[in-house]
């Protein structure tokens, strides 16, 4: 976070890893979409079309703000997120996919027969809602999913989950 790309970067892995949002919609986040007075983000989804309102975290806020006041190329794009190498104008979403994908070998994460790109960490921010005994109504709707079946398959009930579950023989 050390230089404008490492902070853009920072701010995309947070909108994707604590919020949800998909690729598309990070790509096309404007600075119309940041509420800043009512801490929300506002958009519409570009896969589904449908309105989607999340709060905006505070982590996620400062890490917005550190890449606006201090990475962020003068452009006229009304993009938030943009390339830094001429020409200089919207991120893409292929461009999220190589971030993520990058970070997450750089982690040292194993990858193998696993997705590895965006979708992997609104996989796991589900997971850990579900860990932490958010509804699933509320989990579809964080992840902006119109029915709670197509938010079920991305989740899988860890081993602690069954255990409370058994009967006593």
């Amino acid at each position: 976070r050390n230089n404008p790309v490492g902070k853009r970067n920072y701010a995309i892995l947070l909108l994707i890893s604590r919020l949800g949002l998909r690729s598309g919609d990070v790509v096309n986040l404007k600075f119309e979409n940041v509420n800043w007075e009512q801490n929300r983000i506002s958009l519409t989804q570009h896969k589904t079309g449908r309105p989607l309102t999340l709060p905006l975290l505070e982590d996620v806020g400062l890490a917005i703000i550190d890449y606006l006041k201090f990475g962020r190329p003068k452009c006229d794009c009304r993009n938030i997120f943009v390339r830094h190498r001429p020409p200089v104008d919207a991120f893409s979403s292929s461009g999220i996919y190589n971030l993520v994908s990058n970070y997450i070998g750089k982690a040292g994460l194993l990858t193998q027969d696993k997705k590895h790109g965006p979708h992997a960490l609104r996989h796991s921010l589900a997971s850990r809602l579900l860990e932490e005994n958010v509804p699933l109504p509320i989990i579809s709707e964080i992840l902006g999913h119109a029915n709670t079946n197509t938010t079920a398959a991305y989740l899988s009930i860890g081993i602690e989950k069954l255990r409370r579950c058994a009967l006593e023989v």
